[in-house]
């Protein structure tokens, strides 16, 4: 009997009381973060600070590759090693577009292979300063919309978050919103 009452007391407390705790805790103290890092639109929800979206419209920034064709629910990376003739294939495809679409041979790396989870949100300012002639042309920007829309780049690429790293990124989503709100940058 009295290994029961323990059971029901600890599972109380580990598997009711602590996890109710921590939850409200996080609510409290990082309400947006708890809440997902939600981007919103107004009243509606159009994506996560926290996760990629594919991109395939030339006039939008396109993010990295995904394994998982960015579903959370199959997150998870493409598990090939560096010496995979599949990888070295994935990776020579990706690099012949890039090349091949805007006429360098300079790729940002992660442009190239895919994020661990397959949902990496954040590119480059370079790999996004790159796309920027391709999306002024479908959208039909002027000089000095594309000078505005290098501005924005180079404004938000600051280093985020305390790293070791200090790597600055870019969310797509987030530029994609930009784009989509204030097209024109006039």
């Amino acid at each position: 009997m009295i290994a029961l009452s323990y059971l029901f007391f600890i599972t109380l407390i580990t598997g009711l009381l602590y996890p109710l705790a921590v939850t409200l805790a996080s609510k409290l103290i990082f309400p947006a973060r708890s809440n997902g890092s939600l981007i919103k639109d107004g009243d509606s929800v159009r994506g996560s600070m926290l996760v990629g979206q594919e991109f395939k419209s030339d006039k939008f920034f396109h993010g990295r590759p995904s394994c998982s064709s960015y579903d959370a629910m199959t997150s998870g990376a493409s598990n090939l090693s560096v010496t995979s003739a599949v990888l070295k294939a994935a990776v020579d495809k990706r690099r012949e577009e890039w090349s091949k679409a805007y006429g360098i041979s300079r790729i940002p790396e992660e442009m190239l292979y895919a994020s661990a989870s397959g949902l990496d949100p954040e590119i480059s300012p370079e790999a996004a300063l790159i796309q920027v002639e391709r999306i002024s042309k479908a959208r039909g920007y002027g000089e000095h919309q594309k000078t505005r829309l290098r501005e924005y780049i180079k404004g938000k690429s600051v280093p985020k978050g305390i790293s070791v790293l200090n790597i600055p990124r870019l969310n797509v989503v987030e530029m994609n919103l930009m784009l989509e709100g204030n097209g024109r940058h006039d």
